[in-house]
C-alpha cells in the first residue's frame, strides 16, 4: 500500500457488534426452532371460521377483494394480511397452517430490526454496548418464550403483521414534525390503516396524543406543523376506515351495550376482582410461567409481587422522564407505544372482561400485547441516555439500565428451558385434537366426542349440517390433517389417524404408496420441518422398545401410556386400559410380539377377582387374545399369517391393545393421569425370521 502512495490501514473488527449479533442469532434461532417443533398444524378456534367463509371460496377460485376483509359481527378483526398468508398455505401447503406461524416469526423479526434501526439512527461510528444492549433486550422481549401460545398457535404469531406498521407510523410522524415533510406520512398512514385494521385506530390515537402531549408539555409553537400532521393522518385514515365500513360481516352477534359492560365491571369491583385488571398485564409482560410450567407456591407469589412492585416503579420513572426531560425519536416512540399498550389493555377490559371475567387477562396470547410496555421502557431508557449530558446522573442511568436488561436476558434461560419442557405435551395435545377431528369426520354425530369435545373445536357446537359440510370440505380436497403432505411434515399426527374410518384412512395412506416409510420420512426431510429434526424419530418403526423410547415421546408413539418410571432394564411404561401405536411392518417378518407385565397382585389386593382379557387388533382386525388371572409377565405372539395383508409396501400398521373390564385404581402407585392403570408394557415389535430363530 505504501508503494502505491496510499496510507496503510489495519483491518478493524467491531467485536462489540459481533458479540451483539451473536447473542441476537441465539435468541432468534431459539424461538424459530421452538416454533417449528411446537406449532400446531391442526385447525382450531377461529381457523374453522376462516375455513368456512374464506378458504372455501379459495378452493373453488371464487375469492374477491372484499373477502380478504370479511369478519364477524361485533368485536372482530378483518386481518387482510393473515388471509393472504392463509391463501398461500392453501395453495402451496395443503392448508398446513403451521407455515402461518413461521411467517409470524419473520414478521416479528422485522419488528426487532426496525427498533434496532431506530436505536442506531444517527450513530456515525461504532455503537457501544449500551445501544447494543438495548436492541438485544428488545429482541429478547419480542422473541421471549414467556408466552408459548404466541408461537404454538399460528394465528397468534401471524398477528405481528398488524403490529409492525405501528412503530413505522410513529417514526414517520416524528420525521414529519422535524422535517416538515408530509408525503411519506400520507403513504405510511394509508398502508398502516389498510393492514392493521382496528390496531391502526389505536396506533393513530396514541401517536397523536403523544404529539399533543409533547406540544403542551414543551410549549411548542409550530401549531401549523402539528395541524398539518393531524389533518394528513386523519384524512388518510378516514378514507381507509370508510372502506372498512363496507367489509362483509358473516355470523357473529352484535356487541353488548356499553351500559351492560360497565355494570358487569362494577360487579367485578364489588367482588374484589379488579386487581386482576392491572396485576396480570404488568407481571405477565415479564414472566407468565415462573421457571417451571404451572409454578405455584408462596415463593412464586413473592416473586410475582416483587415483579409487580418493580414494574410499577419503572412506570413511575417512565412518566417522570416523559414530563421532565428532553425528547427525541426514541422517547417519542416509547411514549406512543406505551399509550398503545394501555389502549390494548383497555380494549380487553371493555370488550372481553365484562363477559368472561378478570381472569381473561391471563391468556398466553395477550402477552404479545403486554410485552410492548417493556419495549417502551427500553426505548425510553436508551432515548434518555442519548439526550442526557455527560455526568454522574447519566452514568447511573446507564448502569441501572444495563443491569435491568442483563437481568431480563438471564431470565430468558429458565423461561426457555421450561417452554421446551412443554413441547411434548403440546404435541400430544395437538394429536388428541386431530384424533377428535378424525373421529368426527368418520361420524359427525359421535356422541362420545361431542360430549368431551376440545374447547378449541367450535364445530362441536355447530349444527350437524355445518359440521358435516366443513369436514367433508377438508376430506374431499385433502387439506390440513387429511393431507399426506401435512402428515409427513408432522409425523406425530400419524398415530391420530388410527381414529379415522378404515376407508378414509386407506385413502390417506395410499398417498404414501410411492415409497417406503423410510423414504417417505426422507421426503419430509426436504422441508424446513425435518431440517430442524421435527418428528424424525417419531416416524413408524418396525418395533418400539419402551426402555429405549425417550420419555417425552411415549405419549406420542404409545397413545394410552405414561412415561417410563425408570431407566435401562427397569424402565416400564404404565399403559391402559387401551393402547394404540403405529408400526412399520418389515418386508420379511415372522410375526408380531407384545411383551409386558400385568400387575395382578395389585389389583387383586384392591378387589379385582375376574381374569383380565387382552385383545390385540391390527388395522381394526382382531389378531390375538390372551386371558390373564395371575401375576405374570406376558408375551403375545401373533404369527405372520394372522396379520392383515398390506395394501402397499411399508403401509403403516395400527396396533391396538385393549383390556376388558374395569380396573381398580391402585393406591400404591402415584400416577397423575386419571385413567385407570392396566399393565406395564415393555416391547411391541415385528420380528424378522432371523430374530425369531434366535
Amino acid at each position: 500500500m505504501k508503494l502505491m502512495g496510499m496510507p496503510e490501514r489495519k483491518a478493524h473488527v467491531d467485536w462489540t457488534g459481533f458479540a451483539a449479533w451473536t447473542i441476537f442469532f441465539v435468541i432468534f434461532l431459539n424461538v424459530l426452532i421452538f416454533t417449528i417443533h411446537c406449532v400446531n398444524p391442526v385447525l382450531m378456534s377461529d381457523d374453522w371460521y376462516f375455513l368456512d367463509v374464506f378458504v372455501r371460496k379459495g378452493i373453488v377460485g371464487n375469492l374477491h377483494f372484499a373477502d380478504f376483509f370479511v369478519k364477524r359481527m361485533g368485536i372482530d378483526h378483518s386481518e387482510p394480511f393473515i388471509k393472504m398468508v392463509l391463501l398461500w398455505c392453501l395453495r402451496e401447503f395443503d392448508l398446513d397452517i403451521s407455515v402461518e406461524a413461521l411467517v409470524g416469526v419473520f414478521v416479528a423479526l422485522g419488528c426487532v430490526l426496525l427498533f434496532r434501526a431506530m436505536i442506531m439512527n444517527g450513530v456515525k461510528n461504532e455503537a457501544g454496548w449500551t445501544r447494543h444492549m438495548a436492541w438485544i433486550s428488545i429482541a429478547a422481549i419480542i422473541f421471549s418464550l414467556n408466552g408459548i401460545e404466541i408461537w404454538a398457535w399460528p394465528l397468534n404469531s401471524a398477528q405481528y403483521s398488524s403490529f409492525l406498521p405501528l412503530p413505522v407510523f410513529m417514526w414517520t410522524v416524528w420525521r414529519s414534525y422535524c422535517r416538515r415533510e408530509y408525503l411519506l406520512l400520507a403513504v405510511v398512514t394509508l398502508l398502516m390503516a389498510f393492514i392493521s385494521d382496528d390496531n391502526a385506530v389505536i396506533g393513530i390515537l396514541a401517536t397523536l396524543m403523544t404529539l399533543a402531549f409533547y406540544a403542551l408539555s414543551r410549549g411548542v409553537a409550530e401549531k401549523g406543523v402539528l395541524l398539518r400532521i393531524v389533518v394528513v393522518v386523519l384524512v388518510c385514515a378516514s378514507v381507509v376506515r370508510i372502506g372498512y365500513s363496507y367489509a362483509p360481516q358473516v355470523y357473529g352477534a352484535p356487541d353488548a351495550p356499553l351500559a351492560d359492560k360497565l355494570h358487569a365491571l362494577f360487579n367485578q369491583v364489588r367482588k374484589g376482582e379488579w386487581p386482576g385488571w392491572f396485576v396480570t398485564p404488568l407481571t405477565w409482560a415479564v414472566a407468565s410461567r415462573l421457571f417451571t410450567p404451572g409454578g405455584q407456591g408462596h415463593l412464586v407469589e413473592i416473586v410475582e409481587f416483587g415483579i409487580l412492585v418493580a414494574v410499577i416503579f419503572i412506570h413511575g420513572w417512565f412518566w417522570f422522564r416523559a414530563v421532565r426531560y428532553e425528547w427525541n425519536l426514541l422517547v417519542f416512540v416509547s411514549i406512543a407505544l406505551m399509550l398503545v399498550t394501555y389502549g390494548w389493555i383497555a380494549g380487553i377490559l371493555l370488550y372481553r372482561v365484562p363477559a368472561l371475567g378478570a381472569d381473561y387477562f391471563r391468556q398466553d396470547r395477550y402477552i404479545r400485547l403486554y410485552q410492548f410496555e417493556l419495549v417502551a421502557f427500553v426505548l425510553m431508557w436508551i432515548g434518555s441516555v442519548s439526550s442526557s449530558s455527560p455526568g454522574p446522573a447519566k452514568e447511573r442511568l446507564v448502569r441501572w439500565g444495563k443491569t435491568a436488561c442483563l437481568g431480563f436476558l438471564v431470565l430468558q434461560i429458565p423461561m426457555s428451558v421450561s417452554a421446551w419442557m412443554i413441547v411434548p405435551g403440546r404435541q400430544h395435545y395437538d394429536q388428541d385434537l386431530a384424533r377428535q377431528i378424525y373421529r368426527l369426520a368418520a361420524n359427525p354425530s359421535d356422541s362420545q366426542v361431542l360430549s368431551h369435545c376440545n374447547p378449541q373445536l367450535p364445530i362441536c357446537g355447530w349444527g350437524l349440517e355445518k359440521r358435516q359440510d366443513l369436514l367433508r370440505l377438508l376430506q374431499e380436497n385433502h387439506l390440513n390433517i387429511f393431507s399426506p403432505k401435512v402428515v409427513l411434515a408432522h409425523p406425530y399426527l400419524l398415530n391420530a389417524t388410527s381414529s379415522m374410518g378404515p376407508a378414509d384412512r386407506a385413502q390417506l395412506l395410499s398417498a404414501l404408496q410411492a415409497t417406503d416409510a423410510g423414504k417417505s420420512a426422507g421426503k419430509a426431510r426436504g422441508s424446513m420441518w425435518s431440517f430442524f429434526g421435527v418428528g424424525r424419530d417419531m416416524w413408524p418403526r418396525s418395533g418400539i422398545g419402551v426402555n429405549d423410547v425417550r420419555r417425552s415421546h411415549v405419549p406420542l408413539m404409545l397413545t394410552g401410556c405414561w412415561a417410563p418410571n425408570g431407566r435401562g432394564h427397569q424402565s416400564e411404561s404404565w399403559c391402559g386400559p387401551e393402547v394404540s401405536l403405529v408400526l412399520r411392518k418389515p418386508a420379511e417378518t415372522s410375526g408380531l410380539v407384545i411383551e409386558g407385565l400385568l400387575p395382578w397382585d395389585l389389583y387383586a389386593k384392591d378387589g379385582r377377582t375376574s381374569p383380565v382379557t387382552l385383545l390385540v387388533t391390527v388395522n381394526d382386525v382382531p389378531v390375538a387374545k390372551k386371558t390373564i388371572g395371575a401375576e405374570e409377565g406376558f408375551a403375545i405372539n401373533v404369527p405372520e399369517q394372522e396379520l392383515p395383508a398390506l395394501t402397499f409396501p411399508s403401509e403403516p400398521m395400527y396396533v391396538r391393545i385393549s383390556a376388558d373390564g374395569s380396573f381398580v385404581r391402585s393406591r400404591v402407585l402415584r400416577v397423575q393421569d386419571p385413567r385407570e392403570l392396566s399393565m406395564k408394557l415393555s416391547n411391541v415389535s415385528f420380528l424378522t425370521s432371523a430374530e425369531d430363530a434366535q
